[in-house]
């Protein structure tokens, strides 16, 4: 992972870039990094009618490793940053009655159709705040494989236990389920320890194999 200073330039520049290429002439977004495992966005822009003029855009520390990646979140961000500020007073007054518009409407297109002739088709396209290569996080967490009926494993993970979850896990693994520390991003989708109640389940084969070695990988009771 490149130093914060480095990453922080190479975020400048971005910005800088996509500035010009939306020929944007207000206020920069302010940028916020963020590690939230389990989210289902890469990056987010948030606007408020307490600073009309800005917005503050979120990226997830996962992508900083992927240029590419980075580069083309940041791209989607600034459509978002270039349409929030120059939003218009119909769209405000809806706002305040608490009807928003489509962040992907006719403007994010237009906005997207101008990075993509020049970056390339499908630079920017409305998944791209959630999608493409992330890095595995820095630290581990936890999964909770438990066998199912017809010999299917499902899982819930956690960043870490509080003691209530301790004590379900702790019956969980009595019962034959398993308690995996893991990197794998996959793994923080859906169902957590003690929160949503359920289970995760495999997609396909490659997962419910890859799931069945973490199971076996994992310490038993005892």
């Amino acid at each position: 992972m490149p130093k914060l200073e480095e990453i922080s330039s190479r975020i400048d520049d971005l910005v800088t870039k996509y500035m010009g290429i939306l020929e944007i002439h207000g206020a920069r977004p302010t940028i916020k990094l963020r590690s939230n495992l389990g989210s289902k966005w890469l990056g987010r822009t948030s606007w408020t009618s307490r600073q009309p003029d800005t917005t503050t855009v979120e990226l997830q520390t996962s992508i900083l490793a992927d240029d590419r990646t980075l580069e083309r979140v940041v791209a989607h961000e600034m459509v978002h940053h270039r349409d929030s500020i120059s939003i218009s007073p119909t769209e405000m007054a809806l706002l305040k009655v608490g009807i928003r518009p489509d962040s992907h409407g006719a403007n994010f297109r237009e906005g997207a159709a101008r990075i993509n002739a020049i970056m390339g088709p499908g630079f920017v396209t409305k998944e791209s705040d959630k999608e493409y290569k992330h890095s595995a996080p820095a630290k581990d967490f936890l999964v909770l494989i438990t066998p199912l009926p017809r010999g299917k494993l499902g899982w819930q993970w956690a960043a870490r236990l509080g003691p209530k979850a301790k004590v379900s896990v702790d019956e969980h693994v009595a019962k034959g389920s398993r308690l995996a520390r893991s990197t794998d991003v996959r793994w923080t989708r859906g169902a957590k320890i003690e929160r949503y109640g359920g289970y995760s389940m495999p997609r396909d084969d490659e997962e419910a194999a890859e799931l069945v070695r973490l199971f076996e990988s994992a310490p038993g009771p005892g």
